[in-house]
C-alpha cells in the first residue's frame, strides 16, 4: 500500500466547488492533493448562485473575495410576493444589514465565476494536481484508499474526499445516500434583463405559486439575471417541451402579479433540471469512514429552495482545515479529523435539509393554506425571512 508519495496524502474525487475549495485548504497545510474530474473541460454546471454571508466568511481566507466580489452583485432585498396577486407581501433589507449583522455581504453570482476563481488558484498551487477526464468508478478503502478509474487503473492514497456531486455514481451506489426524482421539474434560465423594472433588477424576488414558484436575482452589474422556475409535476422527465409552453405564457400560470408578468414576457427559452428527492441524513458515519469523507453535494443532497447548497460546501472545506489543524503534523490524526467532522456537521445538515424541504412546501401553496401563509408573511415577514441561524458562523468559529 505504500505506491503514494509520502507528501501526496489526499486523493479527491470531483473538481467543483467543494473539491477544489477543500484542496486549496488542504495545500494552506503543505499537503498535497490529487483532484480526479470526470469532464474533459473546465466548464462548471450552473447558472447563477446565491452566496450568502457564511458563504463568504468559509471563503476568506483563501483571499479570492476582492476578485469574486468585484464581478458579482449586491442585492438590495429579498422581496416575496404571490404570483396571482398585485404587489409584494413583504421585504428584508440585504445590503448593509447583512455586513453589519455578520461581517460579511450577501452576493449574488453565477456559480461558473466562482468556480473560474477556485480553479484558476488551483492551477496555481503546486501542491495540487487536477486530472481531467478521469473518472473514477469505485473505491476501496483498506490501509489506503485504492481508486479504480474508468480504464482499468487502480490508484493509491492515504485518504479521499469524495466531492463529485450529487448524481454521481459513488454517491448513488458507495453511500448511504438513496436519490429518487421528485415529483417537480427544474427550468432555469439567464438573459439581459436591461429593460426589466429596478424591482426585479435590485432585487432578490420570490414569487410563490399554486404548485410552482419562481426566484430571480442579479448575477453582475450588467442586467443579467439568474431565473428559476420550479413547478409540481407529476409527469415523467421527457416533458419538458410542454412545460416550457406552459411557462412561457404567464395566462396559464395564472399570474397576475406585474412584475412577474415581465419577466416572464422577456424568458425565451429554458433549461430543464432535474429535482432530486432526498432522505434526510441521520447519522454521521453516512459520511465519512476511517480513510474518507463525503463533502458538497455528494455528503449532503439538500433541495435547492434555500440557497445554501454552495455556503454548505464551502463551509464543509473550511471545517475540515481548522479540524486538520489541530492534527499538526500527526497524519495519524487524520481519520479522527474525519469523524469530528461529520459529527459536528450533521445537525446542520439535517436543519439545512428539513428546512429547504419545508420552503418548497411553502412556496407552493393553494387553497386556505396559501391565505394562511399569505397571512404570515405580510404580517410577521420579517420574523419569518431572517434566517440568523444560516448566516451566524459559531459552529466553525467555535472550533
Amino acid at each position: 500500500m505504500g505506491n503514494y508519495s509520502k507528501g501526496e496524502m489526499f486523493g479527491a474525487i470531483g473538481a467543483g466547488i467543494a473539491g477544489l475549495s477543500a484542496s486549496l485548504y488542504i495545500a494552506k497545510l503543505g499537503m498535497k492533493t490529487h483532484i480526479f474530474e470526470k469532464r474533459c473541460d473546465t466548464n462548471a454546471d450552473g447558472v447563477g448562485i446565491q452566496l450568502t454571508p457564511n458563504a463568504l466568511y468559509s471563503l476568506a481566507p483563501l483571499d479570492i473575495l476582492d476578485e469574486l466580489i468585484d464581478e458579482s452583485f449586491f442585492p438590495e432585498k429579498l422581496v416575496v410576493s404571490d404570483a396571482h396577486l398585485p404587489g409584494e407581501l413583504n421585504s428584508i433589507q440585504l445590503k448593509g444589514k447583512m455586513e453589519h449583522k455578520f461581517g460579511f455581504p450577501y452576493l449574488t453570482s453565477s456559480r461558473n465565476l466562482l468556480h473560474k476563481i477556485l480553479l484558476k488558484r488551483a492551477n496555481e498551487e503546486s501542491l495540487i494536481k487536477i486530472s481531467f477526464n478521469s473518472k473514477i468508478i469505485s473505491t476501496k478503502n483498506k490501509d489506503a484508499v485504492i481508486y479504480k478509474t474508468d480504464l482499468g487503473t487502480n490508484l493509491y492514497f492515504k485518504y479521499v474526499l469524495v466531492s463529485n456531486g450529487i448524481t454521481s455514481n459513488l454517491t448513488c451506489n458507495d453511500s448511504n445516500i438513496k436519490l429518487s426524482l421528485a415529483d417537480a421539474k427544474v427550468l432555469r434560465t439567464c438573459f439581459s434583463g436591461k429593460d426589466l423594472p429596478q424591482d426585479i433588477l435590485k432585487n432578490i424576488n420570490l414569487w410563490m405559486g399554486k404548485g410552482f414558484h419562481v426566484v430571480s436575482y442579479p448575477i453582475n452589474n450588467k442586467s443579467d439575471l439568474n431565473v428559476v422556475l420550479v413547478k409540481k409535476n407529476s409527469r415523467t422527465f421527457g416533458y419538458e417541451k410542454k412545460l416550457e409552453n406552459e411557462v412561457l405564457n404567464p395566462r396559464l400560470l395564472s399570474v397576475r402579479n406585474q412584475n412577474l408578468t415581465h419577466l416572464l414576457k422577456d424568458v425565451t427559452t429554458w433549461s430543464a433540471w432535474p429535482l432530486y428527492r432526498t432522505r434526510i441524513i441521520t447519522r454521521a458515519k453516512e459520511i465519512y469512514s476511517r480513510n474518507s469523507l463525503y463533502i458538497g453535494d455528494a455528503g449532503h443532497p439538500l433541495y435547492p429552495h434555500l440557497a445554501q447548497g454552495a455556503a454548505l460546501a464551502l463551509e464543509d472545506s473550511y471545517t475540515l482545515y481548522k479540524l486538520l489543524q489541530r492534527c499538526g503534523s500527526d497524519k495519524l490524526h487524520i481519520s479522527k479529523a474525519f469523524k469530528n467532522f461529520a459529527e459536528l456537521r450533521i445537525r446542520r445538515y439535517q436543519r439545512m435539509q428539513v428546512e429547504s424541504l419545508l420552503n418548497g412546501k411553502i412556496f407552493q401553496q393553494q387553497g386556505l393554506l396559501r391565505v394562511i401563509r399569505n397571512s404570515l408573511v405580510k404580517n410577521f415577514g420579517s420574523r419569518l425571512m431572517e434566517k440568523d441561524w444560516i448566516y451566524e458562523n459559531k459552529n466553525i468559529s467555535r472550533i
